[in-house]
């Protein structure tokens, strides 16, 4: 069950070779791999999409940035803002609602 979506499209594509040959839009061999171009072509900028947004997530992923740049939301509210502290301590913690490790 695998393999059966390589059996189905190997099979559409005997059979429209079959049928370029019947009509006559297929003269001769070097004309399957130019129709196949063609009819790939409006694919390719999505294609060039799909590619250039798959190596940005593989990078972004590969570099850990995304846990870097995370921001918890403070535990007393969710759209509230964190007050200041009057006095901030010896390692630079300077809001209530985020704890400092």
């Amino acid at each position: 069950m695998a393999g059966i979506a390589a059996i189905i499209g190997f099979g559409f594509f005997i059979i429209g070779i079959v049928y370029g040959y019947a009509t006559g839009s297929i003269k001769k061999t070097s004309d399957i791999p130019d129709m196949m171009g063609k009819g790939l072509l409006p694919f390719v900028p999505v294609i060039v999409l799909f590619f250039a947004a798959s190596q940005f997530l593989a990078l972004f992923k590969m570099s850990s940035l995304g846990e870097i740049l995370a921001i918890r939301e403070p535990s007393s509210s969710v759209h509230s803002t964190p007050e200041r502290s009057s006095s901030s301590s010896a390692d630079g913690c300077l809001w209530h609602s985020v704890p400092c490790s």
